[in-house]
């Protein structure tokens, strides 16, 4: 019974995009000799020939423009997301089909990349601390290829084969402990702690859950992080529960 109902409201979904395909649908006005048929872009709304629109592969069915298509596929991978369907409202995620032969490759590669980084569970996900390389990995990963690293926070970057400290995040302190490496001249002088200086004089917080620097712009004081949508307190970094403070801090900045 389940599996009927399932496949009716499969046939109706259906149905209702293709009702909504048809009503993009429009021909150009009469007495034009190339006869061609135009839709409107659900999502700027500009008349397009149907040979300039895609179809989404991923379940909405929403007939876009290839315009739209690159415009949403530089915008969301510029700010570190994944890939949605441009229409207002749509949560589908592109698949690399919808994409293909309307970006370049160095976007597809990219989205391939966002994937794999989406798949990474937030409190797994290693960075590695090299400016230039930033590759983001698996932990679970990590310690499976190297076993003398699991007792350890030494870790070792798989795109660049830098040795680093996974607590630190600072290239490998031989020898030495972070409690120890942190009173140092190398730390002091290092990378690392001159951005720890700037996060305190700037009062940035560090996000309870993944420890990333969350900076606060305005409103109020509870706050989402961006990497891994953690909802806590700006103020005293309480966790958020059900779109409502669980501390005793104002709400107001």
């Amino acid at each position: 019974m389940d599996k009927e109902l399932e496949l009716a409201r499969q046939k109706i979904d259906l149905v209702m995009a293709r009702d909504a395909i048809a009503s993009q649908t429009r021909w150009i006005e009469e007495g034009d000799d190339t006869n061609t048929e135009n839709e409107t872009c659900p999502a700027c709304y500009t008349h397009v020939s149907r040979p300039h629109k895609l179809e989404v592969r991923s379940g909405c069915f929403h007939r876009i423009c290839f315009t739209c298509i690159r415009d949403c596929v530089s915008s969301q991978l510029a700010r570190g997301d994944t890939v949605l369907c441009p229409y207002p409202g749509c949560e589908n995620e592109l698949v690399l089909e919808d994409c293909r032969g309307i970006v370049d490759d160095d976007a597809l590669n990219l989205i391939i990349h966002r994937k794999k980084e989406k798949a990474i569970p937030v409190l797994d996900r290693v960075f590695c601390p090299k400016p230039s390389c930033n590759f983001l990995m698996s932990d679970c990963d990590l310690l499976a290829t190297d076993t003398r690293q699991k007792k350890s926070v030494e870790r070792t970057c798989v795109e660049c084969g830098l040795c680093f400290c996974k607590k630190c995040h600072v290239p490998w302190h031989y020898k030495k402990t972070c409690d120890e490496f942190k009173k140092s001249q190398a730390y002091l002088t290092s990378d690392a702690a001159l951005f720890e200086s700037l996060v305190k004089t700037q009062g940035w917080i560090k996000c309870p859950q993944c420890a990333t620097v969350v900076q606060k712009n305005g409103g109020c004081q509870r706050i989402s992080c961006r990497h891994c949508n953690h909802k806590f307190c700006y103020a005293c970094g309480a966790a958020c529960t059900r779109k409502k403070m669980s501390c005793n801090c104002s709400p107001q900045d």
